[in-house]
């Protein structure tokens, strides 16, 4: 999934997305620069990010069937076969949230611009709308996290 962030006042366009080998349990969320080329010569760059994507108890065999990257918020949302959704802060490539929240394969998604989250379809046919609550987000990553850089840099979005 593509997205657009501002980096340092310049536009930046990132690539997301997860790999998963055939056989073995680790994969890996990536996060990549594209279209460096066209950037002003001392705009900065992102760093690209490679992040263990782990799966929660129980799920070690999931693996991930869309992913969604929000501009409105910089978050990322990753729906897997299983149905637990994980949300990663775009630029930093830090988790924030791993929860089930379907029992059925979603099996088509779609960012959701208008709220900064996304929409899937399940296979039981429920649509389902996965969002930020914009006045709980920075309460609930300051209280989980160590860093308050994130809540800021969050806040700031």
């Amino acid at each position: 999934s593509f997205a657009t962030i501002s980096l340092a006042g310049h536009e930046t366009s990132l690539l997301a997305f997860v790999s998963k080998p055939v056989s073995g349990t680790a994969a890996k969320l990536h996060i990549i620069e594209v279209g460096t080329e066209r950037k002003v010569e001392n705009a900065p760059r992102f760093a690209k990010k490679s992040i263990d994507f782990v799966f929660p108890a129980g799920f070690e065999s999931d693996f991930p069937v869309t992913l969604v990257a929000s501009t409105k918020h910089a978050m990322i949302y990753v729906l897997t076969k299983m149905g637990v959704l994980h949300v990663y802060e775009l630029t930093t490539g830090t988790c924030l949230c791993r929860r089930r929240v379907t029992e059925t394969t979603v099996i088509v998604s779609c960012a959701e611009k208008a709220t900064g989250g996304m929409l899937g379809l399940n296979r039981a046919g429920q649509l389902l709308s996965i969002r930020l609550l914009e006045s709980k987000v920075i309460p609930y990553v300051m209280a989980r996290s160590n860093d308050p850089s994130l809540g800021a840099k969050i806040a700031a979005q």
